[in-house]
């Protein structure tokens, strides 16, 4: 397991070289945001897959890993997806992102 950024939120279990800096990259952005996550959100990858999941014992039914402010949602309206099973791509870049 790799080791737990300081002040981190989750836990990342990643093989693939500089996942999990990116991961605790995206986390920090996100709680900046105003994004909330419960400390034992934990995100393993192996060989390009994700599996997410709560750590510990003490989560309750209906209480979220993550809550993302409307404003921290990626704006989809328009986005033409690649016709792909093997990976989630855009057909192209939609002016509204960068």
């Amino acid at each position: 397991m790799n080791n737990p950024q300081p002040h981190s939120a989750m836990v990342i279990d990643a093989e693939t070289p500089g996942i999990s800096r990116c991961l605790y990259a995206i986390e920090q952005v996100l709680i900046h945001g105003g994004a909330q996550i419960h400390p034992g959100l934990c995100i393993v990858e192996r060989g390009g897959h994700f599996t997410i999941y709560c750590a510990t014992a003490d989560i309750t039914a209906g209480q979220h890993l993550f809550h993302l402010p409307l404003a921290l949602l990626i704006p989809v309206d328009g986005i033409q997806w690649a016709d792909s099973q093997q990976t989630l791509a855009l057909a192209a870049t939609p002016n509204h992102l960068s």
